[in-house]
């Protein structure tokens, strides 16, 4: 075997899950993808045979995907039709060995394919636009580890539907969410199924679990040897469950009553909302859905809950509702769908006063346990005020408005908690010291500017030290780059070489340090970009000003490969342009006779800038390049 390991560039507390890839040797090339998919969803390790041999070493394929928490199969037609490793070896281990499966189907239509090959397990398609929210349940639901919230609901609804019917269920789920009833009542039906489980048990348990049973009636339910008269009708009857049938128009096919036994009669509900109100009324359990009226908390709760579930007409609605009474979870929300522009229109404005009135409940709490030296609330208070104060900071600044109120909040509840022994990623006197010395620098005083940054750095490494929290390493990466600032300053202001020199080890480490995140993704394309020219200017300076061509070539160097690091996996006209630039310091810094391989690197990165065709400016940085390449070895200088 060839295994190789994929992972994000994170660190996380304790074993991160491992998750095995099964797939076709010739849908390598998908590999990638599905890796990213899961990488960028979950915190964890992938492993791949990146090579099927012949030699299949099945003992070492059973211990790898032993030790493997999750089985992820990539379904092609040509995974379920051909002979394969990933289907006839992996799986069957897999199998065997009882692991949890996660299909992924690749391509459309394979689905009764899959169902006849592998057999009942649910999966996930991707492509479908719900997929990757999909993806990012299964793992949140199976691998967080997380104590599993109480149940928010009052009962619980089973809807039995043929799958030829979707678009009518739709309808249904419609009518559903604007029937202010049924709100405390949660709907489960099989799009809630867990994917690489066996759903025959998964349904036969979620109808042991319901109060009733909700049958859409159509023409084909009257099908011979369908699902639901095999399985879920006589099921229901047998665990004593009322079964309230219900169609979307008139329904008056007397063959659904031989068909189905017992069958009480069938409702339309357009015509007649109020009969079906009524059988519900007839189920005990359940009256307490029309006695009693849902607190501010379980509004918001449910309303949240349905977000989750994808039903956003319902959710939102009960979000709105809860917002208004004052809910704190639910004005969170509301004001952060109000900035992503996701299910409402984006709107800044209203983003802001909700997440702020959210604010003010959470600070006024936090004050009321501190005064009562309640320290489990005051760490829970405390942490969610300092977390959205510095996010509102932080999202203010960004948008350059000026009457930003957030930076004192912070600063006053990092204070407080620091009184009783709380530091975090996010609440850190880290953060606000990292601002106060930005406004030193800008009053020009730069000593006192450096001595508050070393003060942030000393809480964020201490605290980094606690909790290998990788956050904290991008936080140590904004106080490199005001460390640049200062030191640059300095050197600007007072001609002191040294300054430079501290200014460029800073920049190297936070170049180094960003790079680890950028290893897999593009993650951060503007801030690496920035310090490659930033950078840049300060080697240009210890070269030409103070002549330590030295430490200024190591600098070309270390800038021209990092450079072409980074285009590898975020290539683009600005990184292609930068590389082009610096090969020239690079190749001809202090030489007699310029490097011509560099120079020859410089111009093929040059022309890709050029091929963009958006770009004559670079025109004079081609010709330049070219006119070293003809006149090599003498040097231009």
């Amino acid at each position: 075997m060839d295994l190789k390991k994929y992972e994000t560039p994170k660190e996380v507390l304790g074993k991160k899950k491992r998750v095995y890839i099964a797939y076709h040797h010739n849908d390598k090339k998908y590999t990638r993808q599905i890796i990213y998919d899961i990488l960028t969803n979950y915190e964890c390790e992938c492993y791949i045979d990146e090579n099927h041999a012949d030699d299949l070493e099945i003992d070492e394929r059973k211990l790898y995907i032993n030790q493997a928490d999750i089985i992820v199969l990539m379904v092609s037609n040509r995974f379920l039709t051909e002979v394969n490793v990933g289907r006839n070896v992996d799986l069957k281990i897999a199998k065997e060995q009882q692991k949890m499966l996660l299909p992924i189907l690749l391509e459309d239509d394979l689905e009764e394919k899959f169902n006849n090959i592998i057999g009942s397990y649910h999966f996930l398609k991707r492509t479908t636009s719900k997929y990757y929210n999909q993806l990012k349940d299964y793992f949140e639901k199976n691998f967080n580890n997380v104590v599993q919230d109480k149940n928010v609901y009052k009962g619980k609804i089973f809807i039995s539907y043929r799958k030829k019917d979707r678009v009518k269920l739709t309808k249904l789920l419609d009518f559903i969410s604007k029937v202010d009833y049924l709100d405390a009542l949660e709907v489960w039906y099989d799009d809630f199924l867990i994917p690489g489980e066996n759903y025959n048990e998964i349904i036969d348990k979620n109808i042991r679990e319901c109060d009733f049973v909700l049958f859409l009636i159509t023409e084909n339910c009257l099908e011979k040897c369908n699902y639901i008269k095999m399985i879920e009708y006589p099921n229901a009857l047998r665990y004593g469950k009322k079964v309230i049938p219900v169609a979307l128009e008139e329904y008056k096919n007397p063959e659904i009553y031989k068909i189905y036994n017992n069958l009480d009669k069938v409702i339309n509900l357009v015509e007649n909302p109020e009969v079906f109100e009524e059988r519900i009324k007839e189920i005990p359990q359940l009256s307490n859905i029309f006695n009693e009226n849902l607190s501010v908390e379980e509004t918001g709760e449910l309303g949240l809950e349905c977000l989750r579930k994808n039903q956003n007409i319902k959710g939102l609605k009960l979000i709105i509702d809860a917002a208004n009474q004052h809910y704190g979870p639910a004005m969170q929300k509301l004001g952060l769908l109000y900035l992503d522009g996701t299910m409402i229109e984006k709107n800044f404005e209203k983003a802001i006063y909700w997440l702020d009135k959210n604010l003010n409940i959470l600070v006024n709490e936090f004050d009321n346990k501190y005064d009562l030296q309640d320290l489990k609330d005051i760490h829970s208070y405390g942490l969610s005020a300092g977390k959205l104060a510095l996010f509102l900071h932080n999202l203010i600044t960004s948008e350059e408005i000026n009457d930003n109120k957030y930076l004192p909040i912070y600063k006053y509840i990092t204070k407080q908690l620091q009184k009783v022994g709380v530091l975090s990623d996010l609440v850190n006197p880290g953060h606000f010291l990292i601002d106060e010395s930005r406004s030193l620098l800008n009053e020009g005083q730069p000593i006192k500017a450096l001595n508050k940054l070393n003060e942030a750095s000393y809480y964020i490494s201490s605290t980094y030290k606690m909790t290998k929290n990788p956050a904290l390493k991008l936080t140590y990466i904004n106080i490199l780059l005001q460390q640049e600032d200062i030191y640059r300053y300095i050197g600007d202001n007072f001609n002191d070489y040294n300054a430079y020199v501290k200014a460029s080890d800073s920049l190297v480490k936070a170049l180094d340090l960003i790079m680890y995140f950028n290893k897999y993704f593009e993650l951060y394309h503007t801030t690496t970009l920035d310090i490659l020219t930033n950078l840049s200017a300060v080697a240009y300076t210890i070269e030409k000003k103070y002549n330590d061509i030295d430490l200024a070539r190591k600098l070309y160097e270390k800038i021209f490969y990092t450079s072409k690091e980074f285009y590898r996996f975020c290539p683009s006209v600005d990184i292609s342009f930068r590389i082009a630039m610096v090969s020239v310091a690079y190749a001809t810094a202090g030489l007699d006779t310029p490097i011509l391989e560099v120079l020859e690197e410089g111009l093929g990165y040059i022309n890709k800038s050029l091929n963009a065709g958006k770009y004559p400016d670079y025109m004079v940085l081609y010709e330049g390049i070219q006119k070293r390449i003809k006149m090599w070895p003498h040097n231009l200088g």
